[in-house]
């Protein structure tokens, strides 16, 4: 249940909607490196390396498709508490620079408010959009069920998110912009 200060509400089970929280979720990243293989049955086979992370993700796929069985993966980014991301990129340490994420000039970063929810409470926490990945829909349904309860981000919230991904990967660098007026 909700209240009516909070921007989540605590949900359990197989149900996955985007702005889902899901803490210590294996992500498995292929390397870049490729060894091709040959196969006598076939031309070529190219065996692909890969790492296995462990990241809190936020569902970014859209609730209809998720609800609706339409995608076989699932789109996910990493997010971590103020703390975290100070102690992983050092430029991110002072107030001036959460104000920054805060009003959403660092395009690439999110901020989601604290929970303050009673047994679920956390701290802020910051969405990375420049780390996406995929995770199977069928594996991410079954380990979200495994996590017991967790938080899922209440709308208008969910929609400001999906918002600022999207003008994330939306954007244009221009070769040149207009100079600024002085």
């Amino acid at each position: 249940m909700a209240k009516d200060d909070s921007w989540y509400e605590i949900v359990e089970g197989q149900d996955l909607e985007q702005g889902d929280l899901i803490e210590n979720c294996p992500v498995y990243v292929p390397e870049y490196s490729v060894n091709v293989v040959e196969d006598p049955e076939s031309d070529r086979t190219y065996q692909i390396n890969a790492n296995q992370y462990t990241y809190d993700i936020v569902v970014m796929s859209q609730s209809c498709d998720l609800g609706h069985g339409k995608i076989e993966y699932v789109v996910a980014c990493p997010y971590w508490s103020l703390e975290e991301l100070s102690d992983k990129y050092s430029q991110f340490r002072s107030k001036k620079e959460y104000e920054k994420i805060r009003r959403g000039d660092t395009r690439n970063l999110h901020m989601l408010n604290n929970c303050i929810l009673d047994g679920m409470s956390s701290g802020i926490k910051i969405i990375d959009f420049r780390t996406t990945f995929t995770v199977p829909y069928l594996f991410l349904i079954q380990f979200a069920e495994s996590q017991g309860k967790r938080l899922r981000l209440l709308s208008p919230y969910r929609e400001q998110m999906s918002h600022a991904f999207g003008n994330f990967f939306s954007r244009v660098g221009l070769p040149r912009d207009i100079p600024p007026f002085r």
